[in-house]
């Protein structure tokens, strides 16, 4: 495995981090958990729909997922430069 896919699976993991993090402090998900689980199929786009955030957090959702096919599709681009 190459230097550079290590650095971007971290970094990838890291912004997953920053949104469940972000649900979790603002209480716009129940607990840790959730907010770990629905930032991660978020954005990668899996979204299940077993957890739906409260009406007024529900914009965030299709912003972490533009979120994750950007920073994803830029990391395939990079890689294919490289």
């Amino acid at each position: 495995m190459k230097h550079s896919t290590v650095i971007a699976f971290v970094i990838h993991m890291s912004e997953i981090a920053i949104w469940a993090l972000f649900f979790w402090w603002q209480r716009g998900l129940p607990d840790a958990e959730s907010s770990f689980y629905f930032a991660d199929v978020t954005y990668t786009t899996v979204g299940h729909g077993d957890l739906v955030p409260p009406e007024e957090w529900r914009l965030f959702g299709p912003r972490e997922g533009l979120t994750g096919i950007c920073c994803t599709g830029y990391t395939r681009h990079s890689s294919l430069l490289s």
